[in-house]
C-alpha cells in the first residue's frame, strides 16, 4: 500500500466559537455548490454535526501563511489527509484557473468539484453502477 506523499504536518487548533468564512472562500464554495440556497455549508459525505465540528477548527495554512478554517482546508487541493488533529498538506503552490476568481479560491474550487465527482462515483460503483 502507498502512502499518500505530503510536505508539511499542519496541527489543527480548536476555538470556542467558529470563525467566520470570508467571502471569496464563501463565493468559491457556492460556485462549487457546496452551500445550498439556504447559504448553510453542505459537504457529501460529511454529516451536519461533523461539519459544526470542522466550523470551530482551524489550521496555520503554510501555502497561504495565514490561519484558515479546516472547512477551507479541507477542501483545498493540496489536502491529502488528516490523522488524529495534524493536517498532510502537499504544499504545491495554488495556480488560479481564472483571472477573475483569486488563486486560493480557484484551486479549492477545482479540489471541491473533482472530490464531489469521486464520491458521486464511489457511490455508484458501491450500488453495483446502476
Amino acid at each position: 500500500m502507498n502512502e499518500l506523499e505530503y510536505k508539511y504536518v499542519v496541527n489543527v487548533e480548536r476555538r470556542e466559537k467558529a470563525k467566520r468564512v470570508d467571502p471569496n472562500t464563501k463565493a468559491a464554495l457556492q460556485q462549487a455548490g457546496m452551500i445550498n440556497a439556504h447559504g448553510k455549508l453542505k459537504i457529501p459525505g460529511i454529516s451536519a454535526k461533523m461539519l459544526k465540528i470542522m466550523k470551530m477548527e482551524y489550521v496555520n495554512c503554510p501555502v497561504l501563511d495565514r490561519e484558515i478554517q479546516f472547512v477551507q482546508c479541507y477542501v483545498c487541493a493540496n489536502f491529502r489527509s488528516r490523522i488524529n488533529s495534524a493536517v498532510r498538506c502537499l504544499g504545491e503552490n495554488l495556480e488560479p484557473a481564472d483571472d477573475s476568481v483569486s488563486e486560493e479560491n480557484s484551486s479549492m474550487v477545482a479540489a471541491a468539484l473533482k472530490m464531489m465527482s469521486d464520491r458521486k462515483s464511489d457511490a455508484k460503483d458501491a450500488d453495483g453502477g446502476s
